[in-house]
C-alpha cells in the first residue's frame, strides 16, 4: 500500500510539474506576444509637413495644424510623429524646407498650398512616399501617381455646383472673374465654361486676374458694363474680400445672382455682411450640415472648447487626414510587407467630412453642396 501511494504521489507530482511547465510556457508566450504587439503599436510613422504657418497664406497652414492637434488628442500620440515646418507662403522657402526634411527620410509628406506645392512636388515624387496635397487641382494624379492623396475640397467637385446653379436661374449672360493659376485655368477653361455652353449659355464674359492684384475697381466697372445675369467669382480669401467690396459698390451683388468658390467662406471674417449677402457658394457639407449632424456638432464644440473660435473646413479635412495617418500606422504595424501607399489606398472608414476612402484619383468622395451667405454666416441653400 505504501508503495502504491508513493507511486501515485510521484505521478501527481510529475503531472503538476508538467502542468506548471506548460502554464509557464503559455504565460511566457503571452508576454512575448503582448510585448510584440506593444512594440508594434508604438512604432511611429514620421510625417513631414511643409505648410504656410505665417505670411499671407497662414490661414491654411494654421488650420491644418489645428485639425491635426484635435485628432492627435483622440489617438495614441506615439503612433505618429509630426514635423511642422513653416514655408511662409514662399516657394523658395518651401524648397529649402523640403530638402532638409527629406534628409530625415519621412514616411509621409504633407504640402500646401498651391504655389509652394508647385515648387516641391517633383522633389517629393522622387521619394515615392505618400504625398498629401492641400491643393484644389482638378487632378492630383495627372500622370497616374499612386502616392498622391488629398483630403481637401477641390476643383473636380466644384464645377457641377456652378453649372447646376446656372441651370436653375437660367441666365442669358454670365460673367466670370477668376484668379489665373494653372489649376483655376483648367477648372474654368476645360470644365466650367464648356459645361455652361452645353447648357445653352453662349454669352460668357471671362476676366482672369493675377493673384497679387490688390484693386478690383477696373474689373468691377468692366463687369457692370457687361450687365451679367449671373456672376461667378474665384480667388484667394484676400482677393475675394477686396473684389466683393468693389462689386457691391457697383451694385453688382444682389440676392441669388452671384456664386463664389470655397475661399469666400474663408473671407467672411474679412468683409462686411452686406457685401456678400445672398451670395451662393460651393460649400463643404461639414459647414452646411453642422446643425443637422450630431457628430459634426459635437466636433464643433470640442474645437471651440480648445481654440475659443469656430472651426473652418480646412480644420475638419486636416482632422480626417490625421485620422488616416493613425489608422495607417496601426495597419503598418500589423503588416510590414505592405507599403504605406498601398495601406492608405485600402483604408475605408467613416470620417468627419465624408467616408475616408480614396478613389483611383487620390481624392475622397464628394462632400460639398451649394451654400448661401446670410447675415455674414454660411447656411445650406434650400430653395
Amino acid at each position: 500500500m505504501g508503495t502504491s501511494v508513493s507511486k501515485k504521489a510521484k505521478y501527481y507530482t510529475t503531472k503538476i510539474q508538467l502542468s506548471l511547465g506548460v502554464g509557464c510556457l503559455l504565460f511566457l508566450g503571452l508576454i512575448s506576444q503582448t510585448s510584440l504587439v506593444y512594440s508594434q503599436e508604438i512604432t511611429p510613422i514620421n510625417v513631414a509637413l511643409n505648410i504656410p504657418l505665417s505670411g499671407p497664406l497662414a490661414y491654411y497652414g494654421q488650420s491644418i495644424q489645428e485639425g491635426i492637434a484635435i485628432a492627435s488628442d483622440e489617438e495614441n500620440k506615439k503612433l505618429v510623429n509630426f514635423d511642422f515646418q513653416d514655408n511662409e507662403g514662399k516657394a523658395k522657402v518651401a524648397v529649402s524646407i523640403a530638402n532638409s526634411q527629406l534628409l530625415k527620410a519621412p514616411n509621409i509628406y504633407v504640402s500646401g498650398v498651391k504655389p509652394q506645392l508647385m515648387a516641391i512636388k517633383e522633389i517629393i515624387a522622387k521619394r515615392d512616399i505618400p504625398h498629401f496635397q492641400f491643393v484644389f487641382d482638378v487632378n492630383i494624379r495627372p500622370n497616374g501617381e499612386a502616392n498622391n492623396f488629398r483630403t481637401w475640397v477641390n476643383f473636380k467637385e466644384e464645377p457641377e455646383v456652378f453649372i447646376h446653379f446656372a441651370k436653375e436661374i437660367k441666365p442669358k449672360k454670365i460673367a466670370i472673374v477668376y484668379v489665373s493659376l494653372p489649376h483655376t485655368n483648367e477648372e474654368y477653361q476645360q470644365l466650367i465654361i464648356p459645361g455652361l455652353k452645353l447648357k445653352g449659355v453662349e454669352d460668357v464674359y471671362v476676366q482672369p486676374y493675377q493673384m497679387d492684384l490688390t484693386d478690383f475697381g477696373a474689373i468691377a466697372l468692366n463687369v457692370r458694363a457687361y450687365k451679367p445675369d449671373l456672376l461667378i467669382i474665384s480667388g484667394f480669401a484676400e482677393n475675394l474680400a477686396v473684389m466683393t467690396r468693389r462689386l457691391y459698390e457697383q451694385g453688382l451683388i444682389k440676392d441669388k445672382n452671384v456664386i463664389a468658390t470655397y475661399d469666400l467662406i474663408d473671407a467672411l471674417n474679412l468683409v462686411r455682411p452686406e457685401w456678400v449677402e445672398g451670395v451662393r457658394v460651393s460649400a463643404p457639407l461639414f459647414l452646411t450640415r453642422k446643425d443637422e449632424d450630431l457628430k459634426i456638432k459635437n466636433w464643433f464644440n470640442t474645437f471651440k472648447e480648445r481654440y475659443n473660435k469656430e472651426p473652418n473646413y480646412t480644420d475638419a479635412y486636416a482632422y480626417d487626414m490625421a485620422k488616416i495617418f493613425f489608422e495607417a500606422a496601426r495597419r503598418k504595424a500589423q503588416n510590414q510587407q505592405k507599403s504605406l501607399t498601398e495601406i492608405i489606398q485600402e483604408i475605408d472608414m467613416p470620417g468627419l467630412t465624408t467616408q475616408l476612402k480614396f478613389d483611383k484619383y487620390g481624392s475622397l468622395p464628394i462632400s460639398i453642396e451649394r451654400g448661401v451667405v446670410r447675415g455674414g454666416g454660411l447656411y445650406r441653400d434650400v430653395d
